[in-house]
């Protein structure tokens, strides 16, 4: 419906005999007849009628789920047939005048903006059952966060839905611009988020903090995530967690002083949905710069004994209680870190940790992309140690209490043995970023060489390394 200058996509819903709105977009008329996203509008659950606010990701989940349901076709489809609705008077006198094709550039404007999930379902691949971020098929396993994707089998990530296309597709600039705007994504990048980015970094923009939103937040934390509360009140009151205005929980990341671990200036947040199971939201704050600030927190005191790095804020608290029923109380300090699932790392400070004489521990997912990613910071960072949750596939499930014990590939295990068995060795650091080279182009799903073999045996055999049962390997 037309509002004015304002255009408003609502979803109603019937209770009781009453209608009332559920969930409504509303869109600005730009003077180039464009729509700019403005708000979202959603039921108030805590004091009735409704909030409204910018929020991007939101609409972005709520522009998916239209598209899925086939809602752009079917309009497609009417919009065609009035097209083909022409008044032979007004085309006989020239009134009706024909419609130029856009040009290549003016195509992939329109294009470049098309919303990752919806770009993602029509070039075939299907959401992951665990993480909802994720879409797979069988050559391509990749992390969608608002504009930015990383494929974890090829190691590579790009921004936008042109280099999405080329990268699945495997094609040239031209071809994906040309399959995006042939399939109508044109009018699709007009119902989502607009921004206006500039060649610098774009400004961070944090969501406000809502007091009022942080009782279901913890709620969600302690009762479902079975993060203990003294913990989460801890880290509330710290100002390191808190609730925005749609019941994200933010996780705060700051930046290093002078390399050492103290929080510095605020560099960004992670936000986690908590209100929606089924298809939880997950992003960052925009402006977040993902190798410029982390989420962690610490244990312990004086030297650092070992650093932990896991996938997400909650993997790192999860994983914090249940290394402290190992804790005595005379060990020195642990450090949990997030990655937030790219990999990036505070190389200098690990590696002072590790000079040291601190463990640096990857603690990601037991899954084909956690393991890239380890191998990913072992090409960094030599001397680090793989680290596997004891039952499901991240710490959260462990914490929560799953049954199934971690069924990582003995595959990979076995690839981590060789690497600690070649730093036992002392060998030098350009081979061990060789024995990761080999270890991610394995998990990816290349054999291994007949000389990388022969080089994992001597290593083993030289070390005399004794099986392990643990899912620790160091």
């Amino acid at each position: 419906e037309r509002l004015g200058n304002n255009l408003c996509f609502t979803h109603y819903l019937s209770q009781n005999g009453d209608t009332y709105i559920d969930t409504e977009m509303v869109f600005a008329f730009q003077e180039n007849n464009r729509l700019k996203f403005k708000e979202v509008a959603v039921p108030n659950a805590l004091q009735g009628g409704e909030l409204r606010g910018y929020d991007p990701a939101f609409a972005k989940i709520f522009a998916t789920n239209i598209v899925e349901q086939g809602f752009v076709e079917a309009a497609q489809v009417q919009f065609q047939q009035k097209e083909k609705q022409v008044d032979p008077v007004a085309d006989s006198v020239g009134l009706v005048q024909p419609v130029s094709e856009p040009s290549l550039s003016e195509a992939a404007d329109e294009v470049r903006n098309a919303d990752l999930e919806g770009v993602a379902v029509e070039l075939g691949l299907e959401r992951d059952r665990y993480d909802k971020h994720k879409w797979r098929d069988g050559d391509h396993i990749i992390s969608i966060s608002d504009r930015l994707f990383m494929d974890w089998l090829a190691d590579k990530g790009g921004g936008g839905a042109i280099d999405l296309v080329m990268h699945v597709r495997e094609c040239e600039f031209k071809e994906a611009v040309e399959w995006l705007s042939g399939r109508k994504f044109s009018r699709l990048a007009t119902v989502t988020t607009q921004r206006t980015e500039s060649k610098g970094q774009r400004s961070l923009i944090m969501p406000a903090v809502n007091e009022r939103r942080w009782a279901a937040v913890q709620n969600y934390l302690v009762e479902e995530r079975k993060l203990p509360l003294a913990l989460v009140e801890r880290l509330h009151e710290k100002g390191l967690i808190y609730a925005d205005d749609f019941q994200n929980a933010v996780f705060v990341r700051h930046e290093m002083t002078d390399g050492q671990w103290q929080r510095g200036m605020l560099t960004g947040a992670s936000l986690r949905g908590t209100w929606c199971n089924k298809h939880p939201f997950r992003g960052m704050a925009p402006g977040t710069v993902r190798d410029q600030g982390w989420f962690w927190l610490g244990t312990g005191r004086g030297a650092i004994s070992q650093i932990m790095l896991t996938e997400s804020p909650i993997d790192t608290m999860s994983l914090a209680m249940i290394d402290k029923q190992k804790r005595t109380k005379t060990e020195r300090a642990t450090i949990y870190l997030s990655v937030d699932g790219a990999g990036a790392i505070p190389v200098g400070p690990l590696k002072t940790a590790i000079k040291q004489g601190g463990k640096v521990l990857l603690a990601f997912d037991a899954d084909r992309p956690g393991e890239l990613i380890a191998w990913r910071v072992a090409s960094q960072l030599s001397g680090v140690s793989r680290l596997y949750p004891n039952r499901g596939k991240d710490w959260n499930e462990q914490l929560v209490g799953n049954t199934q014990l971690c069924s990582i590939d003995s595959n990979f295990a076995e690839l981590w043995k060789w690497y600690a068995a070649a730093r036992s060795l002392n060998r030098p650091e350009k081979y061990l970023k060789r024995v990761a080279e080999v270890a991610t182009a394995f998990v990816k799903g290349n054999p291994l060489s007949e000389k990388a073999e022969r080089a994992m045996r001597q290593d083993l055999r030289a070390t005399q390394q004794k099986s392990c049962s643990s899912c620790e390997y160091d």
